[in-house]
C-alpha cells in the first residue's frame, strides 16, 4: 500500500480557503489514525485560478463559438483547440497564443497568468487598442467619426 509523502487535514485546507476532494478511504488503507477530519493528498489541492484552457474554453462559450469556429478563426484544428482547452499541459506557440487572444477580445498576457481568473476592463481595453492599432486608416477614421459623434450626444 502506497503511503502518501505529505498529508493536510481538510480542516486546514478549509481554513486557508482551498477547495478539495476528500478521499475517505485514506484513512483506513493507509494505516492511519482515525482522526475526526480527513485526510487529503497535497496534490489534491487545486487552487480556484483557471488553466489556460479554462480561461480559452469560457471565454470562447461566452462568445457563442463552437470548437470548429473557434479553430478556423484563429487558422488552427479542431483537435488542436480541443488540446488546448482540456490538455492539463498545453505548450501552444506565441503566435497561438496571439491568435487566440485577438479572437476572443483580451490579452496574451491574460491568458498567460496563472494568477488572474477573469480579465479586467483593463485588459478588454487593451485588447480592442491592439485590434485597433491593425486595422487599415480607413477603418479608424469610420470609428474616429462614430466616437466624436458619440461625444457630441454624451455631451448633449
Amino acid at each position: 500500500m502506497r503511503h502518501p509523502d505529505f498529508l493536510v487535514p481538510s480542516w486546514l485546507c478549509y481554513q486557508i480557503g482551498v477547495a478539495l476532494k476528500v478521499r475517505n478511504y485514506h484513512n483506513k488503507n493507509c494505516g492511519l489514525p482515525n482522526f475526526r477530519s480527513q485526510v487529503l493528498f497535497l496534490s489534491e489541492l487545486r487552487t480556484s485560478m483557471p488553466t489556460l484552457g479554462e480561461k480559452v474554453r469560457t471565454l470562447r462559450k461566452k462568445a457563442g463559438l463552437t470548437l470548429e469556429q473557434f479553430a478556423e478563426q484563429i487558422g488552427a484544428s479542431k483537435s488542436s483547440v480541443w488540446e488546448l482547452e482540456n490538455k492539463e499541459k498545453a505548450r501552444p506557440s506565441a503566435d497561438r497564443i496571439n491568435e487566440v487572444a485577438k479572437v476572443l477580445g483580451v490579452t496574451p498576457e491574460f491568458l498567460m497568468n496563472d494568477d488572474v481568473a477573469e480579465p479586467s476592463i483593463d485588459v478588454a481595453d487593451e485588447a480592442f487598442f491592439r485590434k485597433y492599432q491593425s486595422l487599415d486608416n480607413g477603418v479608424k477614421q469610420q470609428l474616429q467619426e462614430i466616437l466624436s459623434v458619440l461625444d457630441k450626444k454624451a455631451g448633449s
